[in-house]
Order: C-alpha cells, then structure tokens, then sequence
C-alpha cells in the first residue's frame, strides 16, 4: 500500500492525533464540571480515532494477533467513555467519590505506558507485519488486563459510590 517512507510520513497524523487527545485527557483527568467531563469525553474520543486509524493504515497485515494490544485499548477506553457517558451527571455534579480521581488518574497512567510501548513498536519497525515482540506483547497485555480491572473499579465506584445526599 505505501513504501516505507510515506508509511512514515502517514503514520504521523493518528500519532498526532493520539497525542493530541492524550494531552487533553491529561489536562481534564480528574475534573468535575461539565465542560472538563465534556472535554475528556472528546480526548477519550479522539484517542480511539487515532488507534482506528492506526489500525486502517496497517489492515493489510494477513496476521491479526498484532493488533490485540491495540484492540485492548480500544476496549478501555470504549468502557471508559460508556461510564463518562452514563454517569456524566453525577461526575459533571461533583457528586462521587474520591476513589473516582485515585482510579482515573491509575488508568491514565496505564494508558500512558501502553501508548508508550505501541508509539516505540510502530516507529522501530524492523519487520513488514511484526510490530511487537513476544515480550513486548506479553507487557502489552499484563499491562491491559491490570488497566481492565481498574476500569472495572472505575464504573463500581461510579455506580455504588456516590456523595448525594
């Protein structure tokens, strides 16, 4: 599809826009008014673009096992954006729990070292179709299972934890 230099050249504009998003979810992590839960719905949007994107530019890989780290993201982060969703209320009102900026900020850093680790494997691509290690892989998916889990705590906070009333 591309050579070697454009893919180069291509594959900067969804890493442009992932780190785009992720400044803006750094920025708004943790804030509690409308327009902060607003701008980190459209961070968390913007992040799963980006990986879509990624993963268009590469679909003529034969092996699809190399998206997984990927697919996992997009999985937090769609789950992340259903609970900023559901309980955009309740966050926008201010009314939950201190453990919701303890978790949020965990997963974002989870998200962080992913990114990380997918950014260096695409742009130190040695091989056509292999971006990632065994090892790299398995890092990738310790990393995302944790991330899930504290998600999952996350959206039991959010749900049982509220300060109403």
């Amino acid at each position: 599809m591309f050579d070697k230099e454009e893919y180069k050249k291509v594959i900067n504009v969804p890493l442009s826009v992932i780190i785009a998003s992720f400044v803006i979810i750094i920025i708004t992590t943790g804030m509690t008014n409308k327009n902060g839960v607003s701008a980190l719905i459209g961070g968390y949007t913007g992040l799963l673009l980006g990986i879509i994107f990624l993963i268009v530019l590469n679909i003529p890989s034969n092996n699809w096992l190399i998206f997984m780290p990927l697919i996992y993201v997009i999985i937090i982060v769609s789950l992340l954006l259903y609970y900023l969703y559901a309980y955009f209320g309740k966050i926008s009102g201010g009314n939950i729990s201190s453990y919701y900026n303890s978790f949020s900020v965990l997963s974002t850093i989870f998200i962080a070292a992913q990114m990380s680790i997918i950014f260096s494997a695409f742009m130190n691509n040695v091989k056509p179709g292999v971006f990632f290690s065994n090892k790299t892989f398995a890092i990738l998916s310790l990393l995302a299972v944790i991330n899930f889990l504290i998600v999952l705590t996350l959206g039991i906070v959010l749900n049982f934890y509220s300060t109403e009333g």
